[in-house]
């Protein structure tokens, strides 16, 4: 933590880029031991009772002089130190001197009880842990309501050890059960480490009341990146906020971020225990989490003391049930206007901080500017704050929603909510101390892309604000819904003369498309909105249709069950309110050179009554803007299955996207929603070999749009505020000659402003 112990081009670049954000949860991915995957073998007994099993009872903990201890450790700003919550017994207990043995039909059980007087918990460190094949290990607390196990020997670290995770209680046993004719285990069981601070109530050692719960509305739009961020513990004694980061492969390996002075290395990677989805089940109640979900062991990658950051890779891709989202990262070393921290205050709940203002360049605990430190100052924090346990978790642009570094250790609390943190600069840890050992670029960009930011999980953005590049040509369904919504958008291909190079998701200098009409079922009808039905766009206006019958909008129309579409303030544009939880917003442009309609179309859920931002898994969703499978780098098929990570070969990747993917979610005859004039169908607006793999992007009859240097696109895009909107358009303006392309962004931005200030005054109060 906290307290003193404490650009590359983002995205789809499809012209006319769909933006569908809001917080939905992705689904859980394949599972490591976490809690009870089998009964334990006494579980099955006749006789339950533990009476005849051997009780080590230790000396009894004293948490009050233990906190004492912690606070005092926590004034040491200079040097922070992880979080304590245990204290090691100093004991050792094996087999063969310790517990009791008991015979059964099948094989071989033993048992130990190990006892704490005033413990609020316990977690094991097996230091051998060399079990053989049949053997299974458990540990769990004497009511059997909390079960850890079964652990077998695939469960052996890379230093040959197992460390568990804790057990709430005074009081532990360790159960290991040897079937008939296996050889016998060697454990040796060299930590029990006794625990004082309660996880499991809310007391006066639990996190403070100015922290807001992840849970609460004002988390709203921070759904991935809370899913990213997890407590983890050191040796069983200390613990750390941390999260999963993205790497340039897309190829979801496990890289978890954290902090330098939370004391990871090569000998004790081993030891981590990772919690996930730990947060309050209600808004402000700063407890009640559940500890789960969680998993064990990692090894260590890469450290640097000056920026204190910290890479492992975990042993496991993340258990099932921690709903994980790898979240993207900035390097580029450029001050956000405001920034946002997820963490684990006090090791407690799930908590998310707010500053409002930008961030400054220093020295670790200097309030002295310096373009070429190494820390991030926050000056203060306007909403929650940062305490002890939350060291390691990120710092992220309020904008960008990437990472740009993670909490050394600094002076804020609920006490003092104007004074400062301080996080280690990813712009500086990227090169660090110049070895793969010392810096993040070897691991994050593996492949030496060179790019200085990345997204999460990846323009397409999809539900769950994952972007990607898709360049078809034809009508493919954004979104589908199995409550029945449906939304279908249009691609037009455009003949270009410039390619920008790869995108940095895909890998792909694919050729480009804008959106020129929308389609989508709203309770019983169907809606378009699209240019003249005879060919001839007619640049007064797009029409609107019902069930195939031009409308007037007016001042809007009512479609009944809280379906309706409405005009924005922006020229031409709509939104359309379904029945369901969706709104689609559209903004039109017409491009005069080309005689085109273009679009910026934009789906997002309505906000719930006290939606928070943790969230659980939803009902399957499809479309090219439905959330990411799972272990996916595309959102499902069809039929729900997954196209799996990207592939290595740019080749694969460009199979994977258009043939098999677009493909699979292109519109047919039989399920389009679009209105067609005469001897016209979605087979008309069809070119299958668009995009092509690589340039050049050429157009029987039309001839190649003129781009626009990047310092004029710069220009006339400077006028839209959101950073991510504003790549985008630069991309458009670049690529296309088109300078109008700036203000349907501007009108955009300002169309959605508006519509999120209603949703918040519909709410009852804003949001962060």
């Amino acid at each position: 933590m906290r307290v003193p112990s404490k650009h590359t081009p983002s995205g789809v670049r499809w012209l006319r880029r769909f933006a569908i954000a809001t917080v939905l949860a992705a689904l859980p991915l394949a599972s490591a031991v976490a809690r009870m995957t089998e009964a334990p073998r006494s579980f099955a007994l006749q006789d339950k009772s533990l009476d005849a099993v051997q009780r080590k009872t230790l000396p009894s903990v004293d948490p009050a002089r233990l906190l004492a201890e912690d606070e005092m450790r926590a004034k040491a700003v200079s040097a922070p130190q992880p979080l304590r919550f245990a204290v090691n017994a100093g004991v050792t207990y094996d087999t063969g001197g310790s517990g009791t043995w008991h015979k059964l039909p099948d094989g071989l059980l033993w048992r130990l009880r190990i006892h704490t007087p005033g413990a609020t918990n316990h977690n094991l460190g097996f230091t051998r842990y060399d079990m053989t094949p049949g053997a299974k290990l458990w540990i769990y607390d004497p009511a059997g309501k909390h079960v850890e196990g079964a652990y077998t020997a695939k469960d052996r670290s890379q230093h040959g050890r197992l460390w568990t995770p804790m057990i709430e209680g005074d009081e532990v046993v360790v159960e290991l059960f040897v079937p008939n004719g296996a050889a016998q285990p060697k454990l040796t069981l060299g930590a029990v480490n006794q625990g004082y601070r309660d996880f499991t109530a809310k007391n006066w050692d639990k996190q403070g009341s100015c922290n807001n719960d992840v849970v609460c509305p004002v988390a709203a739009g921070w759904g991935q990146q809370i899913r990213t961020v997890a407590r983890y513990v050191i040796g069983g004694t200390s613990l750390c906020s941390g999260q999963l980061v993205n790497n340039t492969s897309y190829d979801f390996k496990p890289y978890f971020l954290s902090a330098n002075h939370c004391g990871v290395t090569t000998a004790n990677d081993d030891t981590l225990v990772f919690y996930w989805q730990f947060h309050s089940p209600t808004c402000g109640a700063l407890s009640g989490g559940s500890l789960a979900i969680n998993q064990t062991g990692a090894t260590y990658r890469a450290s640097y003391a000056p920026s204190d950051f910290l890479l492992v890779e975990l042993n496991a891709p993340p258990v099932a049930g921690s709903n994980p989202y790898f979240s993207g990262w900035d390097i580029s070393g450029t001050a956000p206007a405001a920034t946002v921290g997820i963490h684990h205050p006090s090791g407690d709940e799930k908590a998310i901080s707010f500053n409002n203002n930008a961030v400054t360049s220093t020295a670790y605990l200097s309030n002295t500017v310096s373009a070429t430190a190494n820390h991030w100052r926050v000056d203060a924090w306007e909403s929650g704050t940062t305490e002890g346990g939350s060291s390691g978790s990120c710092l992220w642009g309020a904008s960008s929603k990437r990472c740009i570094g993670q909490l050394h250790g600094g002076y804020a609390s609920c006490s003092a909510p104007t004074t400062s943190d301080w996080y280690g600069k990813l712009s500086v840890s990227w090169n660090g101390g110049g070895t793969p050992a010392t810096r993040l670029k070897d691991w994050l960009d593996p492949t030496n892309t060179g790019v200085i930011g990345i997204d999460g999980d990846p323009h397409v953005t999809t539900l769950d604000g994952v972007r990607y590049d898709f360049q078809g040509a034809g009508e493919y369904t954004v979104l589908r819904d199995p409550a029945g919504v449906e939304i279908q958008a249009r691609q037009t291909p455009i003949a270009t003369s410039f390619n920008p190079g790869a995108d940095p998701y895909s890998g792909l200098a694919t050729c480009v498309s804008l959106n020129s009409a929308v389609a989508a079922r709203v309770g019983k009808y169907r809606v378009t909105y699209q240019p003249n039905l005879s060919g001839q766009p007619d640049p007064k206006g797009l029409q609107l249709r019902i069930d195939g019958r031009l409308v007037s909008l007016g001042t809007g129309i009512d479609l009944g069950n809280g379906g309706s579409i409405s005009p924005t303030s922006a020229p031409g544009g709509i939104r359309v309110s379904f029945p369901e939880k969706y709104n689609l917003q559209v903004t039109p442009g017409w491009w005069a050179s080309e005689g085109k309609w273009y679009l910026n179309i934009g789906v997002t859920r309505k906000p719930a009554d006290g939606a928070g931002g943790a969230g659980d898994a939803e009902a399957p969703l499809g479309g090219i803007g439905a959330p990411l499978a799972a272990q996916s780098w595309l959102p499902p098929l069809p039929d729900g299955s997954s196209l799996g990570p990207r592939p290595a070969a740019l080749g694969d990747r460009y199979e994977h996207l258009y043939k098999k993917f677009g493909e699979a979610w292109r519109v047919s005859n039989a399920n389009t929603l679009f209105d067609y004039a005469p001897g016209t169908s979605t087979d008309t607006f069809t070119l299958k070999s668009w995009p092509n793999e690589n340039p050049p992007c050429n157009l029987t009859g039309q001839v190649p749009v003129k781009p626009l240097s990047r310092e004029i696109a710069v220009q006339e895009c400077a006028i839209v505020r959101d950073e991510r909107m504003r790549g985008n358009c630069v991309f458009d303006v670049m690529i296309t000659g088109e300078r109008g392309f700036a203000q349907t962004y501007a009108r955009t931005q300002e169309t959605q402003g508006k519509a999120k200030a209603q949703a918040e005054a519909a709410r009852g109060g804003a949001s962060k």
